[in-house]
């Protein structure tokens, strides 16, 4: 969002389950996904590019966390339970019947865009 130029409502980095929150800024231990809200006219008013990266951005840093557990981490265990965790994350994101998601959110740019 910072590099699109594009105003940060909050940030939620983790569960909220103990959660650690200052202003607008939510970090928890339990890592289990996250979100950037942003100011959706001042998003929905930059070009498809923008909107497209933002919105796939999170899949994206998902599949890199894959990657570097993959390589870095030592646990079978720990290994598999990341790797189907952040599956299921980029899954979810690019599910067009769940409401909120990162492709519902392209979609509705498509949408506001035409009409």
């Amino acid at each position: 969002a910072i590099l699109l130029k594009v105003g940060i409502v909050s940030v939620k980095i983790g569960e909220s389950f103990f959660a650690i929150k200052k202003s607008n800024v939510s970090v928890s231990p339990i890592m289990s996904g996250g979100y950037v809200e942003v100011d959706e006219e001042e998003l929905f008013s930059k070009n498809f590019k923008c909107v497209l990266v933002f919105f796939l951005s999170g899949c994206v840093a998902n599949v890199l966390m894959i990657i570097l557990v993959m390589c870095f981490a030592g646990q079978y265990d720990l290994k598999m339970t990341v790797f189907f965790i952040n599956v299921f994350i980029i899954i979810s994101s690019i599910c067009p019947l769940i409401k909120g998601n990162d492709i519902n959110g392209i979609l509705c740019y498509m949408k506001k865009k035409s009409g």
